[in-house]
């Protein structure tokens, strides 16, 4: 009796270790944990998230070993690109309940991704997130691009909230498209496991809900824009990575690939230019 007494603690030990719930699991390979990341900004489920930020710094930290993510590193060519990744199209469940434009096709879409490491840290990143002018920190594509807070970005940039919602009037003049159109934003924030080594990542997936087109008739369009951008706290840097869903009229009279490159020529503008904003202010 006394012995089955002092065995009882060891089976309900056994007994709940082995139901215990297993650790949370989120994707590790680029092309899926972009797609989650876009689809899950609004997720409940916390762990979950910040396990796919750790894959993705891990991810971004791996691509850097070599110093591929240094911003003074060559881009690469169309036949060598260097941090520069195609991806899968948005379809179904990826768009996360996003609205976008109901005649649009996803197979369209011509999906692209950049990344690189900022020299600046998450803080300083902060200050360029909450600029409502977003014009000096865009590929000079963006003849002007003006963001409007829906809700506290002060909040959201401290860690106090951990979402914000914004809207994008963008104004693109170029050889390609000469438009004006308007975007959805949602931010989200998630801390890493200290045991995964802390830090923060904050997100972004933006939207557009209806054709745009040029004032002349018959001109371009753009048919859907949907875009996701990556702030990783990795020490005193950032790690950065922008992805682009969109397709437009301008696929009929050029080719996917050259439409693909002025896309990520534009990302890694943007990029630069947040550098450049960074060291003068």
């Amino acid at each position: 009796m006394v012995a089955a007494m002092r065995t009882l603690p060891l089976l309900i030990a056994l007994l709940l270790t082995g139901c215990a719930e297993p650790p949370p699991e989120a994707p590790t390979d680029l092309s899926e944990l972009s797609l989650f990341l876009f689809a899950n900004l609004n997720s409940e489920d916390v762990a979950v998230l910040a396990v796919a930020a750790n894959n993705m710094r891990d991810f971004l930290n791996d691509v850097d070993s070599d110093g591929s993510l240094d911003p003074s590193t060559d881009r690469g060519t169309d036949d060598e690109p260097n941090r520069t990744w195609g991806l899968p199209v948005l379809e179904g469940d990826d768009f996360g309940g996003v609205a976008g434009w109901d005649g649009a096709d996803p197979a369209l879409q011509l999906p692209v991704a950049v990344a690189m490491r900022s020299a600046y840290d998450f803080d300083d990143h902060g200050r360029v997130l909450k600029l409502t002018d977003q014009t000096p920190v865009e590929p000079v594509s963006s003849a002007s691009y003006e963001r409007e807070f829906l809700t506290d970005e002060d909040c959201f940039v401290d860690g106090s909230c951990d979402t914000l919602d914004a809207r994008e009037t963008i104004y693109r003049s170029n050889l390609l498209l000469d438009l004006e159109y308007i975007q959805e934003k949602e931010f989200r924030r998630v801390d890493i496991s200290e045991d995964d080594g802390g830090g923060t990542m904050l997100w972004s997936r933006s939207w557009t809900e209806q054709q745009y087109s040029e004032e002349a008739p018959g001109t371009d369009t753009i048919d859907q824009w949907y875009g996701m951008g990556i702030w990783i706290s990795d020490g005193d840097t950032t790690l950065r990575y922008n992805a682009l869903w969109g397709s437009s009229s301008l696929g009929n009279t050029l080719q996917d690939d050259f439409l693909i490159g002025e896309v990520a020529d534009g990302t890694e503008e943007g990029l630069q230019n947040t550098e450049t904003w960074l060291s003068e202010n």
